[in-house]
């Protein structure tokens, strides 16, 4: 008879930790989940960034080369002054 009583006693305990582990499992999985999807998002944000640090150096390149004047316009001190003759 106590016997009996251990073995269900032994199939309770068991249940009880096979439920127990199967609700860590899930937890377990949800977690993994919702990970996957912080990295996701991580990296979509570190190739945002990239791009944009790209971005942001090529147009440091473009000021610098503004500034050196590589984009002045060529001046012809020959000129006068005044407006230009007009031509009827």
């Amino acid at each position: 008879m106590e016997k009996e009583q251990d073995k269900e006693l032994v199939i309770a305990g068991l249940i009880e930790a096979n439920d127990i582990l199967v609700e860590q499992a899930n937890r377990l999985r949800n977690n993994n989940r919702v990970l996957r999807t912080v990295i996701r998002q991580l990296r979509s944000a570190n190739a945002e960034l990239r791009q944009s640090q790209a971005i942001a150096a090529e147009n440091d390149g473009v000021l610098k080369a503004f500034f050196q004047g590589e984009f002045d316009a060529p001046v012809s001190t020959e000129a006068q002054g005044g407006l230009p003759a007009a031509s009827v």
